[in-house]
């Protein structure tokens, strides 16, 4: 999970703790600016991939370049198989990040509703 904007800090912990409650850990990665320097091309203004190397984080870095708000970048592809359930996860296919992220979206108030409306109505 990336980010590089301020103001997206809240969100990027709301995600992390989604992450923890759902037992499908996030993380921050590093955005720095070397990172870059694998979407450089010779025939265009930027390349749309990075290479085998640091995938979500140059697909971050790519994003970066469209986005002028606070954002975080949630890489979601990656597939994995659990050989022993858990116990928030059966023994199956999945993929990663959907835990944590349906988890987060669950957190949210409904279209509409304010946070601090939603937070009121719970008191």
């Amino acid at each position: 999970m990336t980010n590089n904007v301020e103001g997206a800090e809240e969100r990027l912990q709301a995600i992390v703790a989604a992450g923890e409650r759902s037992g499908d850990r996030v993380h921050p990665l590093p955005m720095y600016d070397e990172y870059a320097k694998l979407l450089e091309s010779d025939v265009a203004d930027l390349k749309n991939i990075g290479g085998r190397e640091a995938g979500s984080i140059t697909a971050a870095k790519f994003l970066e370049h469209f986005v002028d708000y606070p954002w975080i970048h949630i890489d979601m592809a990656g597939p994995a198989f659990l050989k022993e359930p858990k116990p928030t996860a059966r023994k199956a296919a999945r993929a990663s990040a959907c835990g944590s992220w349906s988890n987060f979206c669950a957190t949210l108030p409904p279209p509409g509703v304010s946070r601090a409306e939603r937070s009121s109505r719970t008191e």
